[in-house]
């Protein structure tokens, strides 16, 4: 089982089941019971220290921008130990603090 809110594609689905790949690129499958869509927040959070926000959960993947402090940003889901956030304008992976 997957941890709730937890950030997958679906490449394919059958009468109850979902084809996934997490953002690692590992695949897998799950009911499809036990998927949400990524329609409301988890939660909003307020960064704390200046923050890149990334392509993929890494830290070696392709920076999109610096979060700069004190800007609000929507958790949509995660992944390991980062979050899948927007700030309005730009989705994208920051470390959990």
């Amino acid at each position: 089982n997957l941890p709730s809110h937890t950030i997958f594609r679906i490449d394919a689905a059958t009468a109850d089941r979902y084809k996934i790949t997490l953002p690692d690129g590992r695949k897998g499958f799950i009911r499809s019971a036990e998927a949400e869509p990524v329609e409301r927040p988890v939660r909003n959070i307020r960064i704390e220290n200046q923050q890149a926000l990334y392509e993929r959960p890494d830290t070696i993947a392709a920076r999109k921008m610096i979060l700069p402090v004190g800007e609000s940003v929507k958790v949509l889901g995660s992944y390991n130990r980062y979050f899948f956030v927007s700030n309005g304008i730009l989705n994208g992976w920051i470390k959990q603090f």
